[in-house]
């Protein structure tokens, strides 16, 4: 601590830092909240926009099929956005209710864990422009769900009755003019809610830019403030050293501090004159250094005893300097604030004056490093089949192809297309198309090392890296390998689905020295396996 400068001075400078500090942090937990939040209404978004896709899928089957569990499917997805409305109309009105509304967005399919943020969003912001707008769009699209939800009811009621081909034909073609409608309504939402998510960061940035401005004004004046009074006490303590030294150069005595590494820190000009001994020789160094093992041995004990606390004095034999002194010696322990033992005095012969020691500067400062966590969330897996996606794809492979570069060797990375699975999706159903792209992401990874990587692209595309490959043939042969697999029928749903992979190959370092010349190069060979194949089968 600085001479003169007190703990609780110090603590009233500090309050003011601390104070700005709890605030900016209470500005970012509040900041991380809300774009929390956000995220979580795009992602209901999604999942009210798929469920009204599989409804409008699953109903349209029905008129065809008339089998009850195209209906049941129908009303299942159609669940999802009747338990969003749920939530709406708990949450748009004077008294909200937010158990219902909670029951609501789980119904939606919403993350339970999201979902009170999500109401507190609602009933806090509904007022302002772009929610508002999000929250008339979402009234508008529960209005033409819930006539869609009507007109099944009169389909199922024909259905169950007479069955007249017209009518459900005439049904039929409401269901599209509903979807019809329901398009732009979601894109608008999905628009408005990207407006109101870009004008809330840019507001919380600016907030959170002011606050550490402020932050930065109040530590600039609070450490110029102890700047200043730090110089004022090393200046004072400076010219009372001074005044110091040279009273205690002018006492015909020993006069020396030692610390508790028994290092000399001060010693007066008598060393030098009694023997010999200059400041530039002791200061830094032991004890034992500068007088030797004979005279340490003579003089640790009273030492220890010293730097355990106690006040020593005892006589000792001096033979340095060419003559024989009988030194009275007085250790005086030197204790902090703390009343621990940092040192001793050691004051020899006629000692008229205590020099009391320097203090030593201790200025404490406190490191304020909190960094701010960057706001935007990037996704690196694949939603659907827990693969890794392009851009962590990229970044991976890119690791195995310098680490290939490095210790040579060579690497494959294949491009998988699958062969007939709009077919599947077209007439099973997009959660049969699902499930079977999970399947061949869990084949995928069933069937690689370890150390080789799988990602899926996008759609039914699929890429895996081979790391550590001996040379190009070895690639090539895994590649193949892990096609024959690939085109291993699949059971799904319980039925068998026999869908094919088409797989492009290129080997690092033949046909490609970077990520992105290999993609393009495994694409065009996929390409080309793909016309191959449908040359073999006739052209089906």
């Amino acid at each position: 601590m600085v001479p003169g400068y007190s703990g609780k001075r110090f603590l009233i400078l500090m309050i003011p830092l601390v104070a700005s500090v709890l605030g900016l942090l209470v500005l970012v937990v509040m900041s991380l909240d809300l774009l929390s939040t956000g995220r979580a209404y795009v992602g209901g978004e999604g999942y009210w926009s798929k469920a009204q896709k599989d409804s409008v899928f699953h109903l349209m089957r029905y008129a065809r099929s008339f089998d009850p569990a195209d209906y049941d499917a129908f009303r299942s997805a159609l669940a999802v956005p009747l338990g969003d409305r749920k939530a709406r109309e708990a949450l748009d009105r004077s008294d909200p209710d937010y158990e219902s509304a909670r029951r609501g967005f789980i119904e939606g399919r919403n993350d339970p864990a999201d979902v009170d943020g999500m109401a507190r969003f609602f009933v806090r912001f509904r007022n302002v422009s772009y929610i508002a707008r999000a929250i008339g769009i979402w009234a508008e699209g529960d209005r033409e769900i819930a006539l869609l939800q009507a007109i099944a009811g009169r389909l199922h009621a024909e259905i169950g009755g007479r069955r007249d081909p017209a009518r459900i034909d005439a049904y039929l073609g409401e269901i599209r003019t509903s979807n019809q409608r329901l398009a732009p309504l979601e894109d608008a939402f999905s628009q408005t809610l990207g407006d109101a998510s870009r004008v809330l960061r840019d507001l919380l940035v600016a907030v959170l830019a002011a606050a550490a401005a402020a932050i930065i004004g109040a530590a600039v004046l609070v450490v110029g403030r102890m700047l200043r009074r730090v110089d004022s006490a090393e200046a004072a303590h400076r010219e009372s050293e001074a005044r110091l030294r040279l009273v205690a150069d002018g006492v015909p005595a020993l006069i020396s501090y030692v610390d508790r590494e028994q290092r000399y820190r001060y010693c007066n000009r008598t060393y030098q004159e009694w023997y010999g001994i200059g400041q530039s020789r002791m200061i830094g160094r032991t004890i034992r250094e500068v007088f030797g093992d004979a005279n340490y041995a003579a003089l640790r004990p009273s030492i220890e005893r010293a730097l355990v606390g106690e006040n020593v004095r005892f006589e000792h034999a001096s033979h340095e300097g060419g003559r024989t002194r009988v030194l009275q010696v007085t250790y005086i322990p030197h204790r902090d604030d703390g009343d621990a033992v940092v040192g001793f005095y050691l004051m020899a012969n006629d000692v008229s004056a205590l020099k009391r020691t320097q203090d030593e500067l201790r200025a404490a400062t406190d490191e304020l490093a909190r960094n701010v966590e960057r706001l935007q969330i990037i996704a690196h897996h694949d939603a659907l089949t827990g693969l890794p996606n392009r851009v962590m794809f990229g970044q991976q492979a890119g690791q195995i192809l310098s680490r290939t570069r490095r210790h040579g060797g060579c690497a494959a990375l294949l491009f998988i297309d699958l062969d007939g699975f709009k077919e599947v999706n077209d007439l099973c159903g997009h959660s049969v198309g699902d499930e079977l792209l999970r399947t061949v992401a869990a084949r995928l990874g069933a069937n690689i090392r370890n150390e080789d990587v799988a990602a899926r692209l996008g759609g039914d595309e699929f890429c895996v890296i081979l790391d550590a490959m001996r040379d190009l043939d070895t690639a090539e042969a895994a590649a193949r390998n892990l096609a024959q697999i690939l085109n291993q029928p699949y059971a799904v749903a319980g039925r068998e689905l026999g869908v094919t992979a088409s797989v492009g190959v290129s080997c690092f370092p033949r046909d490609g020295e970077d990520f992105e010349a290999l993609l393009q190069k495994a694409d065009a060979d996929m390409y080309r396996d793909k016309r191959r194949l449908r040359s073999v089968s006739g052209g089906r």
